[in-house]
């Protein structure tokens, strides 16, 4: 919706490092190129082509406060809640991804980066996000560290009290009574 993306007649898909078109396609979004290292562990090394930004110059041009796609990216949820706290739909989410103890995680960090217990998390903020008013839950805190069960148990009680959510838990972990 700014104006140099009107100007570019550039779409959302543009600014996805998932899709061609905005991404770099040397390293197809990624920002590291893998060198195979027969006998010895791959090495990442950074794209020599986008430096590392993921995205082709002309969408890295396109800027929101001063910060293009990439630099964004590369923010922690409670960076990004300062540049986007004026944008409401936005807002909603970084919230909500605050509320269950992911404020350090940045927007364009890898899903398979995340530990099991943040992985948790991320899926109970995608439904929080939604203002449910019942939400199910299998086993939620199973095989999680004891700081993410407790953010978990929080962030549900949260939704509880905020939302007049109804929440319906399937567990073995007695301190969900």
């Amino acid at each position: 919706m700014l104006d140099e993306s009107k100007k570019k007649k550039l779409l959302p898909k543009h600014f996805s490092f998932n899709t061609p078109g905005g991404r770099c396609e040397k390293c197809e979004g990624s920002g590291e190129l893998t060198i195979t290292m027969h006998f010895l562990p791959d090495v990442q090394v950074k794209c020599p082509v986008c430096h590392g930004r993921r995205f082709q110059k002309s969408i890295l041009e396109v800027q929101y406060k001063g910060f293009s796609i990439s630099d964004i990216l590369q923010m922690t949820i409670a960076e990004a809640s300062a540049v986007f706290c004026d944008v409401p739909p936005i807002m909603d989410r970084l919230t909500v991804w605050q509320k269950v103890g992911l404020g350090y995680l940045s927007l364009g960090q890898s899903a398979t980066t995340l530990s099991g217990g943040e992985a948790q998390r991320v899926a109970l903020a995608a439904r929080l996000v939604l203002r449910p008013k019942v939400l199910l839950l299998d086993e939620p805190t199973a095989n999680v560290d004891e700081a993410s069960a407790i953010l978990i148990k929080e962030a549900v009680l949260r939704a509880v009290k905020e939302w007049k959510t109804t929440v319906v838990v399937a567990t073995h972990d007695l301190l969900w009574l």
